[in-house]
């Protein structure tokens, strides 16, 4: 559920009234990810999968935007990249084998959803309206800068990261939860 703004009707994200006094939303943008469907592209002899997400933005008619798992992993990598300092959720880990199995697709569509919106419900907003985040959800610029306006919390991200680039793979997170399975 996505959190309103001051003074509008109806419950907030953290289960609050959402009363005058309570200040901007705290979520701007939602994720669900509807299916997971096999796909074959031209350069492929086996399909892979396609997560078809729909986006919900507050004030704001919802849309689908197609991600393959590479994908998403992709934007774990540049937000690990651009937000060093700061704890991010993890991404489902990769599987070499069996990625064919619904049982593991179902899985893992869970858990990239999750994951997803973990991201988006992420203090500050600094990163869930990153430009990599919205970049990857097809969030129209001028609407991520209106979000960022309302959010009194958070300073612009200008195009310098708060740390310098680095060479990154992926760092496993706490426990290996975002490791490798074979």
């Amino acid at each position: 559920t996505l959190s309103k703004s001051a003074g509008q009707e109806g419950a907030m994200a953290d289960g609050s009234s959402g009363g005058m006094n309570e200040g901007p939303p705290t979520q701007f943008l939602a994720a669900e990810i509807l299916a997971a469907e096999p796909s074959l592209s031209e350069n492929q002899r086996t399909p892979v999968t396609v997560y078809c997400v729909r986006i919900t933005a507050v004030g704001h008619e919802a849309w689908n935007i197609y991600r393959r798992y590479s994908s998403f992993h992709r934007l774990y990598v540049k937000l690990l990249t651009a937000f060093p300092r700061r704890t991010l959720p993890c991404i489902p880990p990769k599987r070499f084998f069996g990625n064919e199995d619904p049982g593991f697709i179902e899985q893992r569509r869970q858990g990239l959803e999750e994951w997803l919106n973990a991201l988006l419900q992420h203090t500050p907003v600094e990163v869930s309206l990153s430009p990599e985040v919205c970049s990857f959800l097809e969030v129209p610029e001028p609407l991520r800068l209106t979000f960022l306006e309302t959010d009194a919390r958070v300073n612009v991200r200008m195009a310098v990261p708060d740390a310098a680039p680095r060479e990154l793979e992926a760092e496993p997170c706490p426990g290996d939860t975002c490791g490798v399975e074979w």
